[in-house]
């Protein structure tokens, strides 16, 4: 569908696609394939998608990347990430990354600042993602209009990619364009913050305790995962860790209370029992 609707404005736009692929092959085998889907030579930027660890930047896909643009197949290399501040080091030890696109909102705040700074001052772009969250599930649209503000307003963020599914949203983020964040989008947004304290995750992965019962904070999927996808209600891919087997929170069944702990204030217990409530 985005192929035909380029047809006659690919000149116009930065067009830009992504690649989740684990071995160089898959990862050239899914450009090519983007690449004639979208009826176009070149992709202006191409993101290593999904990288949160350093483990998941090696040498060999980088090297992809890098032959891809000598090819003249993409004009930018990029990678996008939940854990800018993980990886950071890593992407300008490389030297090859010239776009990071990072989750930034809100309601994750300065948390990411250091790698931000670090990316800014070597000349890597920026742009954000999941700028609503969690403001996209507010009753009033001032909401998420107060939330792209917020990000907006922020110079190292070139562009930032929000939701667009109908005309009244079309013309929302065309209002946050062009009018400036104020005091009164900043109480709003203070206010939001508050109230979702104890069921949104910020990502930070600073939870602290363990679990008696050997639940795992981070696998497939992660806790700080679940806690954020319950504010979405969507289930993760496959099956969910609940009713038996590896990473099975057993707070339903027999655990007074859970030993593990938010420092924004997420209510962890609730969450993981209301995720097997709807998932398990």
């Amino acid at each position: 569908m985005v192929g035909a609707a380029l047809k006659g404005s690919r000149d116009k736009i930065v067009l830009s696609s992504k690649s989740e692929a684990k071995t160089a092959p898959d990862a050239v085998a899914e450009l090519d394939t983007s690449l004639k889907e979208l009826g176009t030579d070149h992709l202006d930027i191409w993101y290593m998608h999904s990288r949160d660890t350093v483990a998941a930047i090696p040498d060999e896909l980088v090297a992809v990347w890098e032959n891809a643009k000598q090819q003249g197949k993409i004009r930018h290399i990029g990678i996008s990430t939940h854990k800018p501040n993980a990886i950071v080091d890593r992407v300008l030890a490389v030297g090859k990354f010239e776009v990071m696109l990072s989750t930034y909102s809100f309601a994750i705040g300065t948390a990411n600042d250091p790698a931000y700074e670090k990316l800014t001052a070597a000349g890597v772009g920026l742009v954000a993602m999941k700028v609503m969250a969690p403001a996209a599930r507010a009753r009033k649209p001032d909401g998420p209009l107060a939330a792209l503000k917020w990000v907006l307003r922020d110079p190292r963020f070139t562009t930032a990619i929000p939701s667009m599914t109908d005309m009244e949203q079309l013309e929302m983020n065309v209002r946050a364009m062009a009018e400036p964040f104020g005091t009164a989008d900043e109480k709003l947004l203070a206010r939001l913050d508050e109230n979702i304290r104890p069921l949104y995750c910020r990502m930070c992965n600073q939870c602290s305790g363990q679990c008696p019962k050997g639940a795992p904070h981070s696998g497939d999927p992660p806790l700080s995962v679940l806690c954020g996808f319950l504010w979405a209600i969507r289930p993760w891919p496959g099956t969910f860790p609940g009713a038996a087997g590896r990473g099975a929170c057993r707070a339903l069944q027999d655990c007074a209370s859970c030993q593990v702990r938010c420092p924004n204030g997420v209510h962890v217990s609730d969450r993981l029992i209301r995720a097997q409530e709807l998932f398990g």
